[in-house]
């Protein structure tokens, strides 16, 4: 039995698949968080059933309702990135007008609080139904100025990359996105970002008022990439980046990396994981890395990632722009220290005994940290470090404090402007609420 006052919350976001990893292993576990934290949640999906839907759904404060997008990979319409970006874009808007109306004819019949949008800013088809639907949260993972800004500075690694024409269009289509993002922020309600450095990027890009933004970290598979039963051997110290070959990403600096360190042949080994993005393919660098230090392993399946990253070190994420990384939060769930860029936002507040931090772009700070790093594993391996990277990451990124905080900001959204509405406070409601406090809506315990 679902509470009354339980706070009643539409969920829009990309189709949770726990199996798959990246966001969609992400919303699985935020849709579960939210879930946990007592919310009444009807989610919207783009994507068909699976067992994780129909498990979910079980519970008495959740419903699911999913359209299955018509499009495949590999097919006439999706035979390279050009036209799988254009023709995937197409479907996800035909669905996403499909699944807007159904959020606001829902609305009509029983009104949510507010509406929850994962992963992407555009309003797209909810603009022109903005009157017949809730205040709305917006939760990105990254934004188009970003990836354009970088787009354009990466301009010399891209012609040896892409051709021309490729690098035109995904520079246009992100000079598009970048204007659309801007505009419809000004509709939104709340802005959610996972890190302090992502929120600093929208503030300055899109305007937006850092008082109408909250900061929750992504929650991680903590059972899936938990800590390995021994620690790895001492040599040679194995160094991970796992991460896409594209723009902003860092791995030209990763190909740098493994020159300067060929005087450390045969007790150093930096395995690299991952392809191109559909926008951007960075794929023709693999063939400059130093084969003494460094080679590049293709995919892995995420079942397969566990064990990669407690057979290592450490994990390398030279990111130029990174709103998050997944993969850092996995690492550090993992035991592993963390070498990373300061824009890199799951690196926040870590340690510095398992996160060493270096400047975007620096890989003099890079190359510096990864040597100290190897004279102390060889020194003597310290399994206490591997404690320290594991208990940052139950402590930030746990689906559950994930949930019970997104809850919250999402309650807060929910409030009329100037209103601060807390069952736990003696003032009637109505009171004007204090300056820079989040208000929580009275929330439930899970059914």
């Amino acid at each position: 039995m679902v509470n009354n006052n339980t706070l009643r919350v539409a969920w829009l976001g990309p189709a949770p698949e726990p199996d798959r990893g990246g966001v969609p292993a992400m919303a699985a576990l935020t849709l579960t968080g939210l879930a946990d934290a007592g919310v009444e949640l009807e989610a919207f999906l783009d994507g068909g059933q699976s067992d994780f839907l129909h498990e979910l759904a079980r519970r008495p404060n959740v419903t699911i309702t999913s359209l299955t997008r018509p499009w495949r990979y590999g097919r006439w319409y999706s035979s390279s990135p050009l036209t799988s970006l254009a023709s995937g874009t197409a479907v996800r808007t035909q669905l996403g007008a499909s699944l807007a109306k159904r959020v606001a004819d829902r609305h009509a019949r029983r009104p949510f609080d507010v509406l929850y949008r994962l992963s992407q800013i555009e309003l797209l088809a909810l603009r022109p139904l903005l009157r017949k639907l809730p205040p709305i949260v917006v939760h990105p993972e990254v934004h188009a100025h970003g990836e354009l800004r970088h787009h354009w500075r990466e301009r010399a690694i891209a012609r040896r990359c892409e051709s021309v024409g490729s690098f035109a269009v995904a520079h246009a289509y992100l000079a598009y996105r970048a204007r659309v993002q801007r505009r419809d922020l000004r509709d939104v309600r709340m802005l959610v970002a996972p890190s302090e450095r992502f929120a600093a990027h929208l503030a300055a890009d899109y305007g937006v008022p850092r008082s109408a933004m909250r900061v929750i970290p992504n929650p991680i598979d903590l059972d899936r990439f938990a800590l390995a039963t021994r620690a790895p051997t001492s040599r040679p110290v194995r160094l991970l980046y796992v991460s896409r070959l594209s723009v902003r990403k860092g791995f030209e600096q990763i190909v740098e990396l493994s020159h300067r360190l060929a005087d450390l042949a045969g007790r150093v080994r930096i395995d690299c994981l991952g392809g191109p993005s559909l926008f951007s393919n960075y794929a023709a660098l693999r063939d400059d890395l130093n084969p003494a230090i460094a080679r590049h392993l293709g995919h892995l399946p995420v079942t397969e990632l566990p064990d990669l990253y407690r057979s290592a070190h450490a994990c390398l994420q030279p990111s130029m722009y990174e709103p998050f990384a997944l993969t850092v939060g996995e690492a550090l769930a993992c035991g592993l220290s963390v070498i990373a860029s300061d824009e890199v936002g799951a690196a926040e507040a870590v340690d510095p005994l398992v996160g060493r931090i270096h400047a975007a772009g620096d890989v003099d700070g890079m190359e510096r940290e990864v040597r100290r790093l190897v004279d102390e594993i060889e020194a003597g391996f310290d399994p206490g470090r591997r404690e320290i990277a594991r208990r940052h990451a139950e402590r930030r990124f746990s689906a559950r404090h994930v949930g019970r905080e997104l809850a919250a900001a999402l309650a807060e959204a929910a409030a009329p402007r100037g209103v601060y509405r807390n069952s736990n406070a003696t003032s009637s409601p109505g009171t004007s609420r204090p300056p820079n406090r989040l208000a929580p809506r009275r929330l439930p315990t899970k059914p």
